[in-house]
């Protein structure tokens, strides 16, 4: 039974849900290395046709090879893990309340205080908690009963956590 404050939901996540965790959790990483590759790239063939150089036009070369194999690997890289971690997941209930979080599946039981969260960030269908830096439990939005269900979640964290959950308006 749902009461005020309390939210309850059972988690049954999926490859795409890891995938898109993944991808959103590395985009800004992603994003600097292209803006650094795409400014290399420019500069590197703008010098390379403009003067008509052999090693210019090399380097130039090169660096579009590297820029689309970084893509590629990044790519794979985030397939795998998600795939990975989809493999190993189980069924999972949660229950947010005042106290925190409790996490239960057929194998496991936690139950982890808001204190010991580092950070939230909600994104347009996830909310991602951080209990560490680099752990991090995706809760797609789908698995809310309703938009109602939802705002009081996000009030729940924002009352308990402060400035460390990140939340859109």
């Amino acid at each position: 039974m749902e009461s005020e404050g309390i939210i309850e939901i059972e988690s049954d996540l999926e490859v795409e849900d890891y995938r898109r965790a993944l991808f959103w959790i590395n985009k800004p990483i992603f994003l600097f290395i292209t803006f650094i590759f795409v400014f290399a790239i420019s500069g590197t063939g703008f010098i390379a046709f403009r003067e008509n150089d052999v090693i210019a036009l090399i380097l130039f070369a090169l660096s579009i090879v590297f820029f689309i194999l970084y893509i590629f690997s990044t790519l794979l890289s985030i397939k795998r893990q998600s795939k990975n971690l989809a493999e190993n997941y189980e069924i999972t209930a949660i229950k947010f309340d005042e106290a925190g979080m409790e996490s239960k599946t057929a194998t496991t039981f936690i139950q982890m205080a808001w204190e010991r969260f580092e950070k939230i960030r909600e994104s347009n269908t996830d909310f991602l908690l951080y209990p560490q830096k680099n752990i991090f439990y995706p809760i797609p939005k789908r698995f809310f009963k309703s938009e109602n269900q939802i705002k009081v979640f996000k009030q729940l964290l924002i009352d308990k956590l402060g400035a460390k959950a990140k939340l859109r308006d």
